[in-house]
């Protein structure tokens, strides 16, 4: 399998890099960066290292999104930011299967995305096949799917242990907290009260019944790591 990565220069593209790498389905890892493309990935990513079953391409260079185009991958993945990734993938919606890590296309709805992000939802003529990519829950339906909108950090941790709440009926209206952040409003049918976009998407269907309750979502430091958050939220 030939797998493109977008933002190979970044944080998120090196973490792929890494993963795909040491693949042993992948033949072909070929990082494309728009702000590097020609210097070799090493002056971007020192400790990548070594190369020995020959995934990269030639003097380990980064490549432009056409060089990579002209690969016909098989995977794309994308680790670009909102609002600039769905566009950048254009060219291989329909050739290639497209793993988007941002929100792009993470909400089906284009009016829950303009209402949650800001700014219009793009592709809406392919919202509807894009698959929300939580393995755990919608393995069937990644199979198929063209479009995999990768979930983020915040709703992974939550949705994991709220989905088998809810579809056991046990999210009522009562309060309760969870020790979990993320935006479980369109899985687990509950409203938030915070600003943070919803980072879920909307197959509320794994999920069972909806509830009508309300997540209320507490940010407070944590003595075990510093400079991260220990996040909460309450359903009332």
């Amino acid at each position: 399998m030939k797998a493109v990565v977008f933002g190979a220069s970044g944080y998120g593209g090196q973490v792929l890099m890494r993963l795909l790498m040491g693949h042993p389905g992948v033949e072909k890892v070929l990082p494309v960066s728009s702000s590097s493309a020609g210097s070799a990935i090493d002056l971007r990513d020192g400790g990548l290292g070594p190369d020995p079953l020959g995934k990269l391409p030639p003097g380990r260079r980064l490549l432009t999104r056409d060089e990579a185009l002209a690969e016909a991958p098989d995977a794309v993945f994308s680790a670009l930011p909102h609002g600039a990734s769905a566009e950048f993938c254009r060219p291989f919606f329909g050739k290639s299967v497209v793993f988007d890590l941002s929100a792009d296309f993470r909400l089906r709805g284009a009016d829950v995305h303009a209402a949650a992000y800001g700014q219009a939802a793009p592709f809406p003529e392919l919202r509807s096949s894009a698959v929300y990519g939580l393995s755990e829950w919608y393995a069937d339906d990644i199979r198929g799917a063209d479009i995999i909108a990768v979930p983020g950090c915040y709703p992974t941790c939550s949705l994991l242990p709220l989905l088998p709440l809810a579809k056991a009926g046990l999210l009522g209206s009562s309060s309760r907290e969870f020790p979990f952040c993320g935006a479980c409003r369109k899985h687990c049918g509950l409203q938030s009260r915070n600003q943070s976009p919803p980072q879920s998407g909307d197959g509320a269907g794994a999920a069972g019944q909806r509830r009508g309750g309300v997540c209320v979502f507490y940010s407070a430091p944590c003595s075990h790591a510093p400079g991260y958050g220990s996040h909460y939220y309450r359903c009332a």
